[in-house]
């Protein structure tokens, strides 16, 4: 079984659990991971399933699993061997999707001794800090609504910089920051499928970063609201050669064709002298 890069956020009930953990999966997926999911529900008698329903009685009748499936999504209901979580099985299932990345809500004290697994506490006060610190072990950072620098060591952040968090997460996985300095364009050029995988495997030393293709032959960069938009060598040459071309026809303009260029897309108002 491979091991599959995991990040746990928990804290205290309606602290903003589920506000961190859409955050984080939002800020990933941009960059092109697959990330995964998995939500703990403490409640004791709590189903996804609803008595009466045809998947319900299928379960009743003694299917060990029943695949619910919809034109737009599927899901499978299936009772588990014991009434205590294994991680090792919550991952088999999670690896069927073959995420990049998993974030699991809650679960803080469902996996025993899978203390390993890096936390994210979440507090509803700042005052709670500490002694959340000493209930989880790895705690890697704290969101707390009121700003701190740190608690016992341990980053504190509001939820105004959730940002900063999602770059200490990166920090945890080498190959995370390494994918932060390639594209996200998942050309494929590199050989490895996606930027994702080049990533691991610059990490691993199988690959450099100068076999991304977009980055070796890069000769136009194009930031749309401040963000680089990566286009793999075929399509940066469609945008670039046009563009100087019209360019030329400028009176004054010298152009050869052997230029680079770097094109800054703004929302209408917020050029110089412009307002919102």
């Amino acid at each position: 079984m491979k091991k599959l890069p995991t990040l746990a956020v928990v804290g205290e009930k309606e602290a903003g659990k589920t506000r961190v953990v859409e955050f984080l999966v939002k800020h990933f997926s941009e960059k092109g991971l697959r990330v995964a999911t998995a939500k703990h529900v403490p409640h004791e008698g709590f189903s996804i399933d609803t008595p009466g329903k045809d998947s319900w009685r299928h379960r009743e009748a003694g299917a060990i699993a029943t695949i619910v499936v919809s034109p737009s999504e599927w899901a499978v209901l299936q009772q588990p061997p014991s009434s205590k979580v294994d991680f090792e099985e919550l991952v088999a299932a999670l690896e069927q999707a073959n995420p990049d990345l998993v974030v699991l809500e809650g679960f803080g004290q469902a996996f025993g001794g899978v203390s390993q697994i890096p936390k994210v506490v979440v507090a509803k006060r700042g005052e709670n800090l500490s002694k959340l610190v000493e209930r989880y072990v790895n705690t890697i950072a704290l969101v707390s609504p009121e700003p701190k620098q740190s608690v016992e060591g341990v980053p504190v952040y509001d939820f105004s910089r959730l940002e900063e968090l999602a770059q200490r997460v990166e920090s945890l996985f080498p190959w995370l920051e390494v994918l932060s300095s390639l594209p996200g364009s998942d050309c494929g050029m590199c050989g490895y499928g996606d930027c994702a995988g080049l990533a691991k495997a610059v990490v691993s030393g199988e690959a450099s970063l100068e076999d991304c293709k977009v980055l070796s032959e890069k000769r136009i960069w194009v930031f749309v609201e401040g963000k680089e938009l990566g286009m793999n060598p075929f399509v940066q040459e469609i945008v670039r050669k046009p563009l100087l071309a019209a360019i030329s026809t400028l009176r004054g303009v010298e152009i050869s064709g052997d230029e680079v260029v770097k094109v800054e897309i703004v929302k209408s108002g917020r050029g110089a002298g412009g307002s919102e």
